[in-house]
Formats: C-alpha cells, sequence, structure tokens
C-alpha cells in the first residue's frame, strides 16, 4: 500500500457535529475507512453531513456498534437505524468475553455471540468485526476456533493486537493473518494508543509519535495489510502532545 491506508474508530459520536479538524487529520494521516458509533443521542442530520464530506475525502465510514452482552435484537435496532443512511458498512466490537455470560458458560456464550456475527453476515452491508487476537485459542461452536468463524463470516477482521513494539504486534497476529490469506480475507491490524490501558506494554500512549510511526510502518510493511489505529482521539493526542513538547 503506497500511502499505508489506516482505519480508526470514532467512538464519541458528538465530535461529528464540528468534523473539520477531524477529517483535516484523516486527510494528513491517510485514513481511508472510519468506524463511527451510533449514538442515540447524536441526530440523523449530523452522521448524513458527516458521511457526505468523508465521501469526498474518498473515506469509507462504518456504522460502529457493540456491547459485551449484544444481542440479535440489538442489532436489529442498529440496523434499522443504519439503513436510513449511506454508509459503507457495518462494523461490530461486541467483546462478550468482558460479559458475566462469559465466566458464567463460555461455551454459551461463545454460541450466541457466533449467532450475532451470523445474522449480521446476513444483513447485505460489508461486515467488519475486531476480534481479539486470543481468539485463536478460543473453540468454537461450529469447529476450529472463534478467530477462523469470524475470519470465515466477515468481510474483514481487525486483530487487535494491542502490544507497544511491531515484534511483539506481529507475533500476536501472525495466526490471524494466516488464516486470513488462506481465506482470500482482509485482516486489518489494529495498534492501540489510548492512556489507562489494562496493562503495561499495550499502549503507544506515552511513547513519542516518532517511535509510534516507526512502529506502524514496520508492522504494515511485514503483513501488507491495512492497520487500524485505536483511536481518533487518542491518536490525535499522541501526535498534538508530540508537537506540542517538541520530544
Amino acid at each position: 500500500m503506497a500511502k499505508q491506508e489506516k482505519a480508526t474508530w470514532i467512538w464519541d459520536a458528538s465530535t461529528l457535529r464540528s468534523s473539520e479538524s477531524l477529517l483535516l487529520f484523516f486527510e494528513q494521516q491517510h485514513v481511508t475507512d472510519v468506524y463511527v458509533q451510533i449514538d442515540p443521542l447524536v441526530s440523523d442530520a449530523v452522521y448524513e453531513e458527516f458521511i457526505r464530506a468523508a465521501h469526498n475525502q474518498s473515506i469509507r465510514v462504518h456504522a460502529l456498534d457493540g456491547a459485551p452482552d449484544y444481542t440479535d435484537e440489538d442489532l436489529d435496532g442498529f440496523l434499522e437505524r443504519v439503513r436510513l443512511h449511506d454508509w459503507d458498512g457495518i462494523h461490530l466490537d461486541i467483546e462478550p468475553y468482558l460479559s458475566d455470560k462469559w465466566t458464567e458458560d463460555q461455551q454459551l456464550a461463545v454460541y450466541r455471540y457466533e449467532q450475532v456475527i451470523k445474522q449480521a453476515a446476513d444483513s447485505g452491508f460489508t461486515l467488519g468485526a475486531d476480534i481479539p487476537f486470543w481468539y485463536d485459542e478460543i473453540p468454537s461452536s461450529s469447529g476450529g476456533t472463534l478467530a477462523e468463524f469470524v475470519i470465515d463470516r466477515t468481510d474483514y477482521t481487525v486483530i487487535m493486537a494491542y502490544r507497544d513494539s511491531a515484534e511483539r504486534i506481529l507475533s500476536a497476529a501472525k495466526t490471524e493473518l494466516a488464516w486470513g490469506r488462506a481465506a482470500k480475507k482482509d485482516v486489518v491490524i489494529a495498534l492501540e494508543t489510548i492512556e489507562n490501558a489494562e496493562a503495561d506494554g499495550i499502549s503507544f500512549h506515552g511513547k513519542s509519535a516518532e517511535y509510534f510511526s516507526e512502529e506502524l510502518n514496520k508492522v504494515a510493511a511485514e503483513c501488507d495489510c491495512q492497520i487500524a489505529v485505536h483511536h481518533a482521539q487518542s491518536w490525535q493526542k499522541l501526535l498534538h502532545d508530540e508537537i506540542k513538547g517538541g520530544t
């Protein structure tokens, strides 16, 4: 990829009400895909205007939804609103392992998660999903692993390979990358930039922008895939702090 095309998440959809600086940042960073959370407090007009502006920059905009206890009813409500606008696809970040059900009965939680993925795959939208790299160790109810299940049924899968060096990121995602190539499915590697990550060695927060860029470029060169940066606001802050601090 000549310009190392990137993707990112917008969790706070209220920022779309004034998105000029955000779109400029996306242009500067060669962002071609944005996953935008659907917020009941944000009007359809705001989403419509952002989608229009993003499309003018050749940016694809994907409607984002998900929660640890996400159900097929939640998906139905999400799709009902998404169908009102010119989205380029849907993007699910469900993370069922954060739910009580996963602790109580992991097998059942996996099955319910798979049913939602199947339903989303049949929606008619381009489908992407975020998964942690360790899904290659979780059995699927249909045989194989949960990572294989998701990669097979989505149009692209984002691997949350959250580590703070290229070597560790590529090591974490290598199995999913191989499966994606075998299945001829797009696999995207995600990098973390948030503050207060769940453990040390997870996020690039606090690292220099130069180091972050170097490691991102190493990952992109090795995987020959799109890179997703989580998330837009923390990514901007990492680069802004670098400029402000001059470090």
